[in-house]
């Protein structure tokens, strides 16, 4: 159709001609993409990047990525189209081509949805799990449909298990997005594949339970994992916290008391932040004893914040004045910003 229209002396536009180059990429014509690319360059508009763009698709999609990559180092100005392009198109797609990916990858200034994804698939393809996860950790928006995408291809792939850390992408994933359904199908999935709650997965499954509003899913989760880590009761822990839940977080610590588990600092701030929460001064002050005088830890600025915070949330303006004149900290403007915060300024 185009000679057609070159032997009658048809006029055509940049649109005409890419719908052309797209047809050559499509059918695999690499020797008329070739002489289109030739009349571009002889009509002086091979310059223009959305025919540049057609090109290197029409390159890539047979093959020659050595001639997509020449011409997209000739492009002064390229877009998101032509990083994702060479990304997606081109080196995901090799064995060993991530490297040059992520080369590029780096280098665009302004990276949309599809770049992210397009790495991510591409590290998750060649079996590289970490650096798919790293990748998705630093996702501006993470995306659960992504996330499960990760999951669901490796499902499928008899040579690629999901282990897990995919487990881990796909569970945080679905914790921040609130789809509670996903991660039923996902724990179902552990289950019927003898996964061990006893790591990070356990943590993950009940945090995830904890964040999509189930509560007593995560407590049965979490009373079915025998050897328990301190992880593992700071993740519930928090989790009753959010939820206003207070009695029961200290609860949790009493217990933790009596089966000898040894806490941490991350465990008294998600007790003292759940007693906060809950307005329950005697327990957050029993905690910060315990702490101190059964545990002989130094408490650190949080655990002096939360404890303000305790007290200022139930009214006691002057105890927890106290309390910061009498903070050990050496903290200069610390003390002055938490003089400052809402319960004080009563």
């Amino acid at each position: 159709m185009l000679s057609l229209m070159l032997e009658y002396g048809v006029s055509f536009d940049k649109f005409s001609l890419s719908l052309v180059l797209k047809a050559c990429s499509r059918l695999g014509l690499m020797k008329e993409g070739m002489q289109v690319h030739g009349l571009l360059r002889k009509l002086n508009i091979g310059s223009d990047l959305f025919l540049q763009n057609c090109l290197i698709s029409l390159y890539l999609r047979c093959g020659f990525i050595g001639y997509a990559r020449q011409l997209f180092d000739s492009i002064s100005m390229r877009d998101s189209v032509s990083y994702n392009s060479m990304i997606d198109g081109g080196y995901a797609q090799l064995e060993n081509g991530m490297d040059l990916a992520l080369e590029l990858f780096e280098e665009l200034p302004a990276r949309d949805l599809i770049s992210w994804n397009s790495m991510i698939n591409g590290f998750v393809k060649c079996g590289n799990i970490e650096d798919a996860q790293a990748l998705f950790d630093k996702m501006p928006k993470r995306d659960v449909v992504k996330a499960l995408e990760i999951f669901h291809h490796l499902q499928r792939d008899g040579n690629l298990q999901p282990n897990n850390a995919t487990l881990l992408i796909a569970l945080a994933a679905i914790a921040q997005s609130g789809h509670i359904d996903k991660g039923l199908a996902i724990h179902q999935y552990l289950v019927e594949n003898s996964y061990s709650l006893g790591g990070r997965l356990g943590v993950a499954l009940f945090d995830m339970y904890s964040k999509c509003g189930s509560v007593k899913n995560a407590m049965l989760v979490f009373e079915g994992i025998e050897d328990k880590r301190v992880d593992h009761w700071n993740a519930m822990i928090g989790g009753l916290a959010i939820h206003g839940l207070g009695e029961l977080a200290f609860n949790l610590l009493m217990k933790m008391e009596r089966l000898s588990v040894e806490p941490d600092n991350i465990t008294y701030i998600g007790v003292l932040n759940a007693c906060g929460h809950a307005g329950l001064v005697k327990e957050g002050l029993i905690c910060f004893d315990i702490m101190r005088r059964v545990h002989n830890m130094v408490p650190k600025l949080q655990h002096y914040g939360c404890m303000v915070d305790i007290l200022g949330r139930a009214g006691q303006v002057a105890e927890a004045r106290k309390f910061i004149e009498e903070m050990p900290i050496e903290a200069n403007n610390v003390k002055t910003l938490m003089l400052e915060n809402q319960w004080l300024s009563i």
